[in-house]
Formats: structure tokens, C-alpha cells, sequence
């Protein structure tokens, strides 16, 4: 069932996230378990994105 709309977003809040962001970040490489990606401004984290590591393992083995 859908929801009602808590409002309008502005295209320059949007948060965007590509491949190329990716590779340069390091996340595309082999081994690379897992991370987090955080939008600031001012100071102020504005969103995240994780990186869950694979298969569901912990991030130290």
C-alpha cells in the first residue's frame, strides 16, 4: 500500500553516488570488505550510504 507524500524534494538535495565515485573511493577493488560514504555540508553529515562486506562476513576476518 502506498504513502502519502511528506513533501516535495529539491534536485539539489538529492544525494548522488557513481561507479566512478565508487573506483575512486577504492571500493571496487578485490578484498574490499566494507565502508561508509557520507555527504557533509557545514560540518554536518547531510547522509550515508554502507558497504555491508560480503556474504555477510565480518569486516575483520
Amino acid at each position: 500500500m502506498g504513502r502519502y507524500s511528506t513533501g516535495a524534494y529539491i534536485l539539489d538535495e538529492l544525494k548522488t553516488l557513481s561507479i566512478a565515485d565508487l573506483k575512486r573511493l577504492g571500493y571496487l577493488k578485490p578484498g574490499c570488505r566494507s565502508g561508509t560514504v557520507r555527504w557533509t555540508f557545514q560540518g554536518e553529515t547531510t547522509g550515508t550510504v554502507k558497504k555491508p562486506s560480503p556474504f555477510g562476513l565480518p569486516t575483520d576476518a
